[in-house]
């Protein structure tokens, strides 16, 4: 018996033409449907058989197609590390490489962190100014506005305006979501105050006591509630750190912060490696660790950064005025 193969029909004839979708599209696909695409997308980019698309339009829409399926596999895995207790401290300490941060981010997976790009991008800057007798520092960062901060005189060579036009147009370029850059004044120098003018003991006469205490509450105290800060002393745009030590002498320590007029306390340890949020930067209502710049919901404590990470919260209590605080067990 002879058998003989049918002809094969001209791909050119045969495939329709390359559907464009964009990313939505993509997310929109199942895993059957977006293997298939790839398949097809394989067999236009392949030589013996050109496809009646563009080879620039096929090799954009091949790699789109694989980075929606690169997406898709890394949130699988990152959601399985995180829901593992044990493999979620490898996550974070994953996420801290750099080359691992840039792919997640790159997928949308972990959210660029504004603040640590301008202190990397300062980092870098200071490193070059450093030769040249100067420096810069970060004073504050606010929704794209950055409060910069110039020390050492101006480099040499060039001018104090040029020096912060060099300063700013690499920030800028480092850091595109920059929208606004403010130079502050510099700080004066410290004031000797001479010992004389220091007085030890009971105010005297006319001058003022102290802020009064309001008194324990004992139904409070018995039940595990420190007392802590006046709600009414809190700055809005401050971490509050408090040690509250129990009668066996054990110490936990906590922060408070005061989010308009909404008062939260957290175990002191930031979700990502549990270093101390005394020096955590509060700006519009979003806590940010100093150490690698995670943020958190000021008044939640939810992370921004990493999808199921929190800060450890603690029951709060106000009562005339003074905030109550309530330690963990």
């Amino acid at each position: 018996m002879t058998v003989t193969q049918p002809p094969i029909a001209s791909p050119a004839a045969s495939s329709p033409a390359l559907a464009p979708l964009n990313a939505a599209d993509l997310a929109a696909l199942s895993l059957d449907q977006l293997g298939e695409r790839l398949d097809d997308l394989q067999r236009r980019l392949t030589p013996a058989a050109p496809a009646p698309d563009g080879a620039e339009a096929v090799a954009a829409a091949s790699i789109q197609a694989h980075h929606e399926l690169h997406r898709r596999a890394l949130t699988t895995m990152v959601k399985a590390l995180k829901a593992d207790p044990a493999a979620k401290a490898v996550l974070f300490d994953l996420v801290d490489a750099p080359e691992v941060a840039m792919v997640l981010q790159l997928h949308g997976i972990v959210r660029p962190n504004p603040l640590v790009q301008v202190n990397q991008a300062l980092e870098t800057l200071n490193a070059q100014l450093g030769q040249q007798g100067a420096d810069v520092a970060l004073v504050s960062f606010d929704e794209g506005r950055v409060t910069l901060r110039y020390g050492g005189g101006a480099a040499k060579g060039c001018s104090a305006a040029s020096l912060r036009e060099g300063v700013e147009d690499a920030l800028r370029a480092a850091v595109p979501s920059v929208r606004e850059i403010i130079t502050a004044p510099n700080q004066p120098s410290p004031t000797l105050i001479p010992l004389s003018a220091l007085t030890v003991g009971p105010p005297q006469a006319g001058g003022s006591a102290p802020p009064a205490q309001a008194p324990a509450d004992p139904e409070l105290a018995a039940g595990g509630w420190f007392q802590t800060l006046r709600a009414s002393t809190l700055s809005p745009d401050k971490v509050h750190p408090i040690t509250l030590r129990a009668a066996d002498e054990t110490d936990l320590e906590v922060i408070v912060v005061s989010i308009d007029q909404q008062i939260s306390a957290y175990v002191n340890e930031c979700a990502h490696q549990g270093l101390p949020l005394d020096n955590a930067l509060v700006v519009d209502g979003v806590l940010t660790c100093n150490w690698h710049g995670w943020s958190f919901d000021a008044c939640s404590g939810e992370c921004m950064s990493m999808q199921g990470a929190q800060l450890a919260t603690l029951d709060v209590r106000v009562v005339d005025d003074m905030v109550w605080v309530k330690a963990q067990g």
